[in-house]
């Protein structure tokens, strides 16, 4: 019987550990702050567009519709602040879409000056009027409470909010409610105290409403007319800012919005290089620290 060496297996060498990961390093902070400035900004332009060829809702619902597409791929090339940046660009659509579309055709719009209030139907281009005759008879003013509910996500509990909203007719000094209504003063909150005090002055001048809470205002002339069962309005009489001076209005309403969006863009740049900095301070792994490495050659 024939005997079979047995071979000795030849020792392995020992198993060597692999080495640890360094931390993930976040993306660079030029690349950070240019992309989400991007995603900010462009959100407000695309809200303004699609206000200004569509309407308010649209833009709203498109808008976050493409800020959650944006999360998903942002957060992939800048990591977690495109997170803030989205939520930063939240307010960069309600700019967009609720004040930026105003005031650019209050803006472009033609300027009536010692119009007859009567006459209003012909000035469809008029945003800026100047009136012969016209006074605010808010003897007959009507008030409309819009009430909207929110998420409270400390509590999480539905918070119930409410916003204001008065209209009064706007004629010349002789209407009485059997006769046609040329155009409607209105006023909202905030500060719907003050707007209707405006109303007693005899400024004879205002800029008309584009877009913005129309929807409310329709709402608050229904309020109107179920009080006053005679009263009846020309087709399509607009809804005005009673002011003593146009110009100075939309000149407040231009210094409003941009000092919004520099706001808005404050808060991005100096956010993220201080949270940047802060996880620097502590030791955190930084783009420049932790350099991508380059694949070996050959």
């Amino acid at each position: 019987m024939s005997k079979h060496r047995k071979r000795k297996r030849a020792a392995s060498p020992p198993k060597s550990e692999a080495p640890p990961q360094a931390p993930e390093a976040p993306a660079p902070l030029l690349k950070v702050l240019a992309w989400g400035a991007l995603i900010i900004n462009g959100m407000t332009a695309l809200a303004v567009g699609i206000t200004l060829i569509s309407s308010t809702t649209t833009a709203f619902i498109l808008c976050v519709l493409l800020a959650l597409v944006t999360i998903i791929g942002g957060v992939g090339l800048i990591g977690p602040s495109a997170l803030y940046a989205t939520l930063l660009s939240f307010l960069g659509i309600a700019i967009g879409a609720l004040e930026l579309p105003d005031y650019l055709t209050q803006i472009s719009g033609e300027v009536a000056h010692d119009l007859p209030v009567s006459e209003i139907q012909n000035c469809q281009n008029t945003t800026q009027f100047y009136f012969k005759d016209a006074v605010v008879h808010q003897k007959y003013k009507a008030y409309f409470t819009h009430i909207f509910y929110t998420q409270n996500t400390t509590t999480k509990t539905r918070e119930k909010n409410t916003v204001n909203y008065a209209i009064a007719p706007i004629a010349s000094q002789s209407w009485d409610i059997n006769k046609e209504i040329s155009a409607w003063a209105i006023c909202s909150d905030p500060n719907i105290n003050d707007c209707i005090k405006l109303w007693r002055e005899d400024h004879k001048s205002a800029v008309r409403l584009i877009e913005n809470h129309k929807e409310q205002y329709d709402q608050t002339k229904s309020a109107f007319f179920s009080r006053n069962k005679r009263a009846f309005s020309a087709k399509d009489a607009p809804y005005l800012y009673w002011t003593a001076d146009p110009s100075s209005y939309l000149d407040s309403k231009r210094w409003m919005i941009l000092g919004m969006f520099i706001f808005m863009n404050l808060l991005w740049f100096i956010v993220i290089p201080a949270v940047r900095f802060y996880d620097y301070a502590r030791g955190a792994p930084s783009a420049e620290a932790h350099p991508t490495p380059s694949p070996p050659s050959g």
